[in-house]
């Protein structure tokens, strides 16, 4: 009897303890559960895929079907189910009950190649890793402290920029047209390449640095367009073979250029260790700070390789993207455009240049930038989660398993939230949302993304747009050829470019000594 007694209390403690485990787990049997509703128009095989054949940019497209289907809905890419989320409430419940739960990214072929086998903290999945080199790359090269410390760099390819617009006007009687977009273009690659490697890419119109014989701005070029492409191969892993468009060819070859330029820096710093502190660039304090990650199958030249990579590329199109947007806004807003030169007259002057201590005193400016990104978000659906746990998400249940994305392009156009969404307004970042900044916590407003996974160059690019803008629009009168408006015809990618380059003619505004800049 004692020993049924002892068997009974046992199985009964057995059975209470399955009975809280029960409890505590959420109720989300699949087969019963609220699942995320997909959209109509699916078919065996492709999924929705077929849909997105519209050139538009992917906020759009999916912002129609938030339109139609509601704030939250799924679709079917292949074999894999993709949850859009569309609206404040929405994205506001997932980053405060679910943040950790979509800080992976799924895996890829991007990641195999474009981020040297999840070498690159921009492709690796949620765990050390990724914790270890993201927050090495923040405090080390994008924190707001590093980048005082290295201010000098951008300050130096601005001068580099000036002086050779100005010398190229000073040759076509006093003004000319120029291809801007190439221009920031260059000047940003090359101040994130110097940060990162102590290299210049670009020597005025000529390349300093190539890969294997190539344009480096080029090759980005074709490395963002492929970063945001689905490859058809990665959600019909039996079609994987065909290399439908050559997207996976041209990955792995721009990557090999790519690879083997970052290799040849990694080899000349570990070949020149005595620098002083204030001449170190990135490379040179991972080669001291970063070790092997055997967990992970990483030796330490993968890792500084990735790292570099991803970061060259993340800060340096997408920073350039945004300035064209900016001026593009305003050449087709001339009284905004008007306002900002003024405000610059006023709190600058033009017997000096700009300065950083001057960027505070630009609220106009700074309105005119926040609008653009609301407008024009680098990234309109941000990039793609992968969730790693069963959840919840506006009371729908999302399996593990699923991608997940925040259409950031429709939460910034949501009439909701916005007063006349569509219409170009810096005054209201000065009013009504002049609360509002570029962390992502009001989750209305989130030109960088938000959460654990939120781009970590967000200070950098805003140092770098305000700055670049303030001294380019100090510096000249600009119009468009024959004064015609600028075609704002956005580019189909996961990076929301133009689809053409911005054109502008220069008059330079300074007296010409404030031309003449020290470019070191």
């Amino acid at each position: 009897m004692d020993l049924f007694s002892n068997l009974l209390a046992i199985s009964g403690v057995i059975a209470l303890l399955l009975l809280i485990k029960l409890w505590k787990r959420p109720h989300h049997n699949e087969k019963m559960a609220k699942l995320v509703p997909e959209i109509p128009g699916g078919i065996p095989i492709l999924g929705h895929m077929h849909l997105l054949r519209d050139k538009q940019n992917l906020g759009r497209i999916f912002g129609g079907f938030a339109d139609k289907y509601g704030p939250i809905f799924s679709v079917r890419l292949g074999k894999c189910r993709a949850v859009f989320i569309s609206d404040k409430p929405g994205i506001k419940d997932c980053f405060i009950n679910n943040d950790i739960n979509i800080a992976s990214r799924p895996p890829s072929t991007q990641a195999q190649f474009l981020g040297y086998d999840n070498s690159s903290f921009g492709f690796a999945p949620y765990g050390r890793f990724w914790r270890d080199i993201r927050k090495l790359a923040t405090v080390e090269l994008l924190s707001g402290r590093r980048i005082k410390m290295l201010n000098y760099i951008p300050i130096s390819e601005l001068n580099h920029l000036m002086r050779d617009l100005y010398n190229n006007s000073t040759g076509n009687n006093g003004s000319f047209k120029v291809d801007i977009t190439e221009s920031f273009q260059r000047m940003v690659l090359n101040t994130i390449t110097r940060m990162v490697a102590g290299k210049r890419v670009f020597d005025g119109n000529h390349l300093a640095e190539k890969a294997k014989g190539r344009n480096l701005s080029h090759i980005i070029r074709e490395l963002l367009d492929v970063t945001g492409q689905i490859v058809p191969g990665d959600v019909i892993p039996f079609i994987a073979w065909l290399d439908i468009k050559g997207v996976v060819k041209t990955m792995k070859n721009v990557c090999d250029e790519v690879g083997t330029l970052v290799d040849k820096w990694i080899e000349e710093h570990k070949m020149n260790t005595n620098k002083n502190e204030d001449e170190k660039d990135f490379i040179d304090v991972m080669l001291s700070e970063v070790t092997n990650y055997e967990e992970m199958g990483l030796d330490q030249s993968a890792i500084i390789k990735g790292t570099a990579t991803s970061i060259i590329i993340g800060a340096s199109d997408t920073t350039a993207i945004s300035i064209t947007w900016i001026l593009s806004n305003l050449m087709n807003h001339p009284k905004v455009l008007k306002r900002c030169q003024e405000e610059l007259d006023l709190k600058v002057g033009k017997d000096r240049i700009v300065q950083v201590e001057d960027i505070e005193k630009l609220e106009y400016l700074s309105a005119v930038i926040k609008e653009t990104l609301r407008l024009y978000p680098a990234g309109p659906i941000g990039t793609p989660r992968i969730v790693t746990e069963d959840c919840y998400m506006s009371g729908y249940f999302v399996p593990k398993g699923c991608y997940l994305f925040i259409n950031i392009w429709k939460v910034h156009r949501d009439p909701n939230l916005w007063s006349n969404p569509e219409e170009f307004k810096p005054e209201r970042f000065l009013n009504e949302k002049a609360h509002l900044d570029i962390t992502g916590n009001s989750y209305e407003y989130l030109p960088f993304s938000a959460g654990r996974r939120s781009c970590p160059g967000n200070y950098f690019a805003m140092h770098i747009m305000n700055l670049s803008l303030a001294r380019f629009l100090q510096g000249f009168n600009v119009a468009t050829p024959n004064n015609q408006p600028v075609d704002m015809t956005e580019g189909q990618n996961i990076v929301m470019q133009k689809e053409y380059n911005l054109e502008l003619v220069l008059t330079p505004r300074l007296d010409p000594k404030l031309y003449e800049l020290d470019c070191n």
